[in-house]
């Protein structure tokens, strides 16, 4: 009995704690905004003289979208996000421009739209699956929140995006 015992508590001991785990993990993790830009107006200027150069470069766009959203310029910031994709498509493009829409401009429609094109474009990417997700969360559409957690969860075995998917996922359950 004391065997049985013990080994459910060696097994059961990381599925009881990962919740708890999970919080301190997210805990210690930045805020986008707390990292600012030191002169954004210098940066936005210096960035839109370089793409008056260089208009093709989808590293300048996406750089300018990112300082536009460091400062809360969030119409300008999808807008240059777009033009970066554009140029060149990536997930974390499409995931910026979802998030804009998302936590931002309150336009959840459009938000799906990029989410699903960051899916599409890299499925094993677990930041757009929690995005997503989270976004299905927000909104009461628990079944579809519940498939995106879970894929996060298979996905990403020990960061960020796993504690927080275990923490909705356990919000869920509640």
């Amino acid at each position: 009995c004391t065997a049985l015992v013990a080994f459910a508590a060696v097994r059961l001991a990381p599925i009881i704690t990962e919740p708890y785990r999970a919080h301190e993990t997210l805990k210690a993790q930045k805020d986008f905004f707390s990292e600012q830009v030191a002169n954004p107006d210098k940066a936005v200027a210096d960035l839109q003289a370089l793409i008056r150069e260089h208009p093709r470069d989808s590293e300048l766009w996406y750089k300018l979208g990112w300082v536009h959203a460091k400062q809360r310029r969030y119409a300008e910031a999808v807008r240059a996000f777009e033009k970066s994709a554009a140029l060149r498509p990536t997930a974390g493009a499409y995931n910026n421009i979802g998030n804009l829409y998302y936590q931002t401009l309150q336009q959840y429609d459009q938000a799906i739209v990029w989410y699903k094109k960051a899916i599409a474009l890299s499925p094993d990417k677990a930041d757009s699956h929690f995005n997503l997700g989270h976004l299905y969360f927000s909104r009461g559409r628990m079944k579809e929140a519940e498939e995106e957690l879970r894929k996060v969860l298979s996905l990403d075995k020990q960061g960020g995006q796993r504690a927080k998917a275990v923490i909705m996922l356990k919000q869920m359950v509640e």
